[in-house]
């Protein structure tokens, strides 16, 4: 709504001294402003029906500065010529006759909201003067630093002069043209300022009443009334260029859209104002609440639209809007205040009436269809001053009713008191019962974790001294009952952490530690857990990786390495023949990875229930495979954790495949494979499926892929037969064990990971020097020395014996104190320590506490041993000062792998005290 500054009674006055002192000038159809120029009694005075009007439906003629006379100027016919919303420029032109010299005439375009208005004033066809102004330029670059457009004229010598104004806007073509004389123009436009002050004095005021209403009664329909009267306030100043003065003056994208949004937005909080100041009734019809309901959808997209839509249209989406929102909020009150006819009821109607009215014929004027008079450019305003009135009375008037309806509301709440003490009797006795049910959850949680401690104590004897057994010479028979009983121990090790996983999840107490995650480490070392399984079998395990090779995820590392664990288990467990592929990609916010095999399959009539617990294909599952049909639901539950799901897909005798796909993962740190895009590779692989997928991965990558009796040129080979001599090119070589390689050769154990040969790949393209990888630690740790501290004899023989094969030093003690002793005394310092957590004397905790806390020597990595699992011992093993957390069962490939990763991070060996 583009507004004239003058107000209506000045405006009348100022029109009736124009039709007074102005006359026509008849030959060349323009004002003679002889009078104004001299005297200023017309000053400010609307001139529109003094121009001539050019519509520039298409570009001027070459060599034109403006529009030539001809039939295509007409006159205008009303005092503010208002066209509504055009998409293409108009010119205005105006003739002044000047009786003598002046140089203080201003030309006020008294609207906030044009884009692009340029001036040219001409005196005997040749151009005086050219001024550029209009909201698209910033604030500073007017020529009066005011709210309204006010360009100061040139000295104005006696003569004839043509004033061209050329405008192109994208809201309305409103132009409502003034001359004023510059003291004149400054006197009213502060008694303008004083009163748009004095406005919006008043809306601030009645905001904050209101807001205090809120405050105090907390009463929806009251913060919904203060929403309208700041985002009305908004509106006002927007549209009356005070916004574009003081607040956003270098913002032309909010000086154009301010006024949209904020008058959508005084259109939502009024839709919410009548919705909740009506609820009670509302809620009573199904069509009125609908009705009320849709007015809000409506508002809200009519909202969204005039940030999203160009700028015209989003004017026409605001008018829609007020339209039909104010119109359908005022038929709602009408039925209401029918059906329950209330004071409060009578000013809310007068209220939407007022404001309706406004909207109606402001929209009219907005598109051009209505004479722009001063009572048609304040409608809105006057229809907005009045609903805020009758608001803030029948809001006053409905406290009053809201007091008379509480009164009776307590007479039945005192009926209803004995009622409420029997409840709340009853929600005593149940929360009595929930929190006895919680005690014994605690009970059997603490009962689960003592047994997991005391079941994994023996069992890492057990499975430990195995371990240690297959390093001595054994018969074949002796060989195959070792076997079954690593296997028996295995499953009871697998049956311990079901069970426990299963009481953390049911108490709601299994907690994820969500971070960032290396995922090709995790697959890799899942697949590395089964690959002897897998190869005792006489399976291929295959790991493969699908691109785009993001290597970094986040999700909780922990969790999922026991989801694929659980995956892989019973791929290998269930497959006597063929193979075993773990297949992974990470795609910006999902993962998805996939364990396929060659196995038993699942008849379909077991599928749906397979996620239950103890749920397994049939009875002869357990008999002939073993276990105890938790994993899979577990996996389930964990996946649904982690924001993902699990999915199945299975025939009988026909292979299985699960895949779990997480989301919210923002898989990140791709790996560039540009190195090896152009490269030749040849794969001479024997087995299918090992040949297959490296072939399909390489292709991927960009890579050209041939065969092994393709006669051309590889940069590189893939094979599974080691070379007898130099080969020519880089040569990968997959084999079972650990094999010497020779000259250009790279020994790769399986199983075949494509990660791992992409990697050597990539070192191949930058000629970097290149070694057969070795499971085993390097030479640089066999001088170093390992402190243990175990009080349990078993353990004690597990441990050094496995430390013993790994070719490391050490020595033990048999408690915490024993160890601090040492620690203090001792000039040679250990390069780690291996601590158990629960001993005599002094305890792994406090003995830790002690040694990380001597700030005197460089810091030495201690790692608990320790048959608990819980995250919160962890957690405690961690605030203890612990690097590193070993549960037992130990197995000496991931005691390895750790010490190695310690010992690595130990830039040298703490070796003095």
């Amino acid at each position: 709504m583009h507004t004239a500054h003058t107000d209506y009674w000045r405006s009348l006055c100022l029109i009736l001294l124009l039709m007074v002192s102005v006359t026509t000038y008849a030959a060349a159809d323009s004002i003679h402003t002889s009078s104004v120029l001299q005297d200023g009694p017309l000053a400010g005075q609307p001139l529109g029906k003094y121009l001539d009007v050019y519509h520039q439906r298409t570009p001027l003629d070459d060599g034109l500065m403006v529009p030539a006379d001809g039939p295509g100027w007409q006159r205008s016919e009303s005092d503010v010529p208002n066209y509504g919303l055009l998409d293409y420029p108009v010119w205005y032109r105006l003739r002044l006759e000047a009786d003598k010299t002046t140089g203080d005439l201003l030309a006020n375009i008294s609207i906030a909201l044009l884009d692009h208005i340029e001036l040219f004033i001409t005196r005997d066809d040749q151009l005086i003067f050219h001024e550029i102004t209009g909201d698209h330029l910033p604030f500073s670059q007017r020529p009066l630093k005011l709210r309204e457009f006010v360009i100061p004229l040139p000295e104005l010598t006696a003569g004839t002069y043509t004033l061209y104004f050329r405008v192109d806007t994208q809201g309305s073509m409103q132009f409502p043209l003034q001359l004023w004389q510059d003291e004149e123009y400054h006197n009213q436009a502060t008694d303008e300022y004083i009163t748009i002050g004095i406005f919006i004095g008043l809306l601030v005021s009645v905001a904050f009443y209101n807001s205090f209403i809120y405050f105090t009664t907390r009463e929806a329909y009251a913060i919904g009334f203060v929403g309208h009267i700041l985002s009305y306030l908004v509106f006002f100043i927007s549209l009356t260029g005070i916004g574009y003065q003081y607040v956003y003056n270098d913002s032309h994208w909010l000086q154009e859209r301010m006024i949209n949004v904020s008058a959508s937005a005084a259109g939502v909080f009024a839709c919410l104002f009548a919705r909740y100041f009506l609820y009670n009734d509302l809620i009573k019809y199904r069509w009125l609440n609908r009705l009320s309901l849709f007015n809000v959808a409506i508002s809200l997209v009519s909202l969204l639209a005039t940030v999203t839509l160009s700028y015209t249209n989003a004017i026409e989406s605001v008018i829609m809007q007020a339209v039909f929102t104010t119109a359908s909020t005022l038929v709602i009150g009408l039925v209401i205040a029918i059906i329950h006819p209330s004071l409060s009821n009578m000013l809310y109607l007068l209220g939407w009436t007022s404001i309706l009215a406004g909207v109606f014929f402001h929209a009219l004027a907005k598109q051009g269809l209505i004479e722009l008079t001063p009572l048609v450019n304040y409608a809105s305003h006057i229809g907005t001053l009045i609903m805020v009135s009758s608001h803030s009375l029948e809001i006053a008037l409905r406290f009053h009713e809201t007091k008379q309806e509480k009164m009776e509301t307590e007479k039945r709440l005192l009926a209803a008191q004995s009622e409420s003490m029997k409840s709340r009797y009853l929600m005593h006795e149940a929360e009595l019962k929930r929190q006895k049910t919680e005690a014994e959850n605690e009970a059997k949680s603490a009962f689960l974790a003592a047994m997991s401690h005391e079941i994994r104590t023996p069992l890492n004897g057990v499975l430990g001294m195995l371990q240690l057994m297959k390093d001595t010479e054994l018969s074949a028979q002796q060989r195959r009952y070792l076997d079954i009983i690593n296997n028996s121990g295995e499953s009871l090790l697998t049956i311990v952490n079901d069970i426990l996983d299963l009481s953390k999840m049911n108490s709601g107490k299994l907690q994820l530690e969500i971070r960032e995650i290396n995922l090709h480490e995790v697959i890799t070392d899942c697949a590395n857990l089964y690959s002897r399984q897998a190869m005792a079998k006489g399976l291929s395990l295959v790991v493969n990786a699908s691109p785009p090779l993001n290597t970094h995820i986040v999700t909780d590392s922990t969790r999922l390495r026991q989801v694929i664990n659980n995956l892989l288990s019973n791929a290998v467990k269930f497959t006597e023949a063929g193979y075993v592929l773990l297949n992974a990609r990470a795609d910006g916010e999902r993962v998805k990875i996939c364990v396929k095999d060659t196995g038993i399959g699942i008849p379909e009539e077991f599928r749906e229930r397979l996620f239950d617990h103890f749920s397994q294909a049939d009875a002869s599952t357990s008999r002939n495979y073993g276990g105890t049909g938790l994993g899979l639901s577990i996996s389930k539950k964990l996946v649904e954790l982690l924001q993902g799901e699990i999915t199945m897909h299975s025939e009988a005798e026909g292979g299985t495949e699960f895949c779990i796909q997480l989301n919210s993962c923002h898989a990140d740190m791709p790996v560039n494979t540009d190195a090896i895009r152009t490269m030749k590779i040849r794969v001479a692989l024997q087995l299918p499926c090992e040949r297959d997928t490296v072939e399909h991965f390489l292709r991927e990558l960009g890579c050209t892929v041939l065969t092994a009796n393709d006669p051309q040129t590889a940069d590189a080979e893939i094979t599974d037969s080691l070379p007898t001599q130099a080969a020519e090119v880089k040569t990968l070589c997959l084999q079972n064990e650990e094999a010497e390689a020779v000259a250009n050769t790279i020994v790769i154990p399986r199983p075949l990971n494509t990660l791992t040969l992409l990697s050597h790949l990539l070192s191949c393209s930058e000629n970097t020097e290149t070694r057969a990888e070795k499971n085993i630690p390097l030479a640089s740790y066999s001088e170093a020395l390992i402190w243990i501290a175990e009080d349990n004899l078993v353990n004690q023989k597990v441990i050094t014996g496995m430390l013993r094969h790994l070719g490391y030093k050490f020595l033990l003690f048999n408690d915490g104190q024993a160890i601090v002793n040492a620690w203090q005394q001792q000039s040679r310092r250990p390069d780690l320590i291996l601590m158990d957590c629960e001993m005599p004397i002094m305890d792994g905790f406090e003995a830790t506490h002690i040694i990380t806390a001597d700030n005197d020597i460089a810091a030495c990595p201690v790692l608990a041993l320790t048959a608990h699992v819980l995250p919160e011992y962890q957690h405690k093993a961690k605030e203890a000062g612990f690097s590193d957390f070993i549960a037992k069962p130990i197995r000496r490939e991931i005691l390895s792998q750790t010490l190695q990763k310690w010992l690595t991070k130990s830039a040298a060996p703490v070796n003095q005290s």
